[in-house]
């Protein structure tokens, strides 16, 4: 992840669901398709973020990544939720079977374990309380019928108790008429429980649960190799926008893009620019293991979007890739900015931010250590695709940028490799990025052009190499790095950046990757 400063387009870590300002007026409804409903919201309601499950750990038997089962079950069952000055309404849906087992699983196991059977005698009322206490985490304290609805919609109005301290709350619990065995879960502040008066029924598009863009997408031109836990992840990256109608996804061979955005022009230079710089990642270091997950692009249509959704932290950013949400976020991106504007988004986002995700899929989540994750993410914003072969250049202005970090001070390339976040991103964060990016290139572009330093040219492939076999990037820069004397490094690199014809001459140099490896 890199901090700078440019400029904003289309104006200018918990993973959300969506967290839009809903702008319809208050006489008109908010439709929820894939739940089937229909009802109006104050103007000033504000969807809030909602957390998909995290990958809580690695299963030591077969490498798979397991999650905690409640955050699963909920967010499977999570129509949507919002809030405003009156307080909170949140809508789900029973969809499963009620949790039965604490353990641990893969999300192809947790969509086994707990599939809904159809069955005639449908939910007990044992069952639906329990529902109700595992989904909103609290404890029943009585239950009465509810009549209160449109056009026949009744139900039970629950009073529960909150497990953890907290005030006793009411919950609903809604049958759609003519379809008994559905249930729709509706918990609303005492402000808002006049939106339940205006909660209606429509049939749900379950075989379509997101909006599909196909104009843009490219599909089977590349076989990839995938794990049974790839698909499970594409279908929970579609489950975050299955009920609105604003959203749309786009599939591609190595990605899937969901969005808002109305101006569709920027996002599809975005796909084209990220597909073709995949293809040279994976050409310095290849794919060698089975992807456990789809790379998704989330792009926003307002600058106002990205920021509540990656909080107000990541203010200072127009993109990045977030291992957290398992996403690459972006700004919006305005298909009539200027070409100039545009470029620069290109290669802060979709060449630096776009190698991070790369690596971490690539490397199956593996940490890698900063001075080769952050060093080759900005090599890679080089990346140029003119003429008939793509390169890596660096501009005269950069290249200045680079040398002035090494010639500023002593550079002690054994300390640079060993940092830890800490460290890294301090108070010599500026210089640790330069150092790092300067260091990518001379390995790449500067080492291989001299006898005495071609063996330099290796030590990115082995890191990478390591990094698969090890998990570890601690492990993987001491392998990388074995039998080379690293005060001597230092003063190699060091002689390179003061060389200006050294430099200018590495500018011209294109990798020689197979010999490299």
């Amino acid at each position: 992840m890199r901090k700078n400063a440019w400029l904003l387009l289309g104006a200018a870590c918990v993973v959300l669901l969506f967290c839009g300002r809903l702008t319809a007026a208050p006489s008109e409804d908010v439709v929820l398709p894939g739940t089937g409903v229909r009802l109006r919201l104050p103007r000033d309601m504000v969807a809030r973020p909602l957390q998909p499950p995290l990958i809580r750990a690695i299963r030591k038997s077969d490498n798979a990544k397991v999650f905690e089962p409640g955050e699963w079950w909920r967010f499977k069952q999570t129509a949507g939720v919002w809030s405003g000055p009156s307080g909170q309404i949140r809508i789900g849906e029973l969809m499963l079977k009620n949790l039965d087992s604490g353990e641990m699983a893969t999300e192809s196991e947790l969509e086994k374990r707990y599939a809904n059977p159809e069955t005639e005698a449908g939910w007990t009322d044992e069952e639906l309380a329990r529902w109700m206490e595992l989904y909103f985490d609290a404890k029943v304290k009585s239950s009465a019928p509810w009549e209160g609805g449109t056009r026949g919609t009744g139900g039970t109005v629950w009073q529960l108790v909150p497990r953890n301290a907290g005030s006793p709350f009411e919950a609903y619990l809604l049958e759609p008429p003519g379809a008994p065995d559905r249930r729709i879960a509706v918990q609303a502040a005492p402000a808002l429980r006049e939106v339940l008066e205006t909660l209606t029924f429509i049939p749900p598009e379950r075989d379509m649960t997101a909006r599909q863009l196909r104009t843009g997408g490219i599909l089977g031109n590349r076989r990839l190799k995938v794990s049974p836990e790839y698909q499970a992840s594409r279908v929970r990256v579609l489950d975050t926008i299955r009920n609105y109608r604003d959203w749309w996804y786009l599939e591609t061979d190595y990605y899937i893009f969901v969005s808002n955005q109305e101006d569709k022009r920027g996002m599809l230079r975005v796909r084209r620019d990220l597909e073709k710089a995949r293809e040279i990642f994976e050409e310095y270091f290849p794919l060698e293991i089975e992807l456990s997950a789809v790379s998704v692009i989330r792009i926003f249509n307002t600058r106002e979007e990205y920021v509540t959704y990656m909080g107000g932290n990541m203010e200072w950013s127009g993109g990045v890739w977030s291992p957290m949400h398992r996403e690459l976020v972006l700004s919006p991106v305005a298909g009539n900015a200027p070409e100039k504007v545009q470029a620069a988004m290109i290669k802060l986002v979709a060449y630096h931010e776009g190698f991070h995700q790369y690596l971490y899929y690539a490397a199956d989540g593996a940490d890698a250590a900063l001075w080769f994750n952050e060093g080759t993410a900005q090599y890679f914003e080089g990346l140029e695709f003119k003429g008939t072969r793509p390169g890596v250049t660096l501009e005269s202005d950069e290249a200045k940028k680079l040398k002035q970090a090494v010639v500023s001070g002593p550079v002690d390339l054994k300390e640079l490799t060993a940092m830890d976040r800490q460290m890294f991103y301090g108070k010599n964060r500026d210089r640790n990025y330069a150092l790092a990016h300067a260091l990518m290139h001379y390995l790449f572009k500067g080492a291989p052009l001299e006898e005495k330093t071609a063996q330099y040219s290796a030590i990115p492939f082995r890191y990478y190499k390591a990094l698969l076999r090890e998990r570890d990037g601690a492990a993987a820069t001491a392998a990388a790095f074995q039998g080379v004397d690293m005060d001597q490094l230092s003063r190699d690199f060091t002689a390179f950046w003061k060389n200006d014809r050294a430099v200018r001459r590495s500018l011209r140099y294109t990798p020689k990757l197979e010999k490299a490896r």
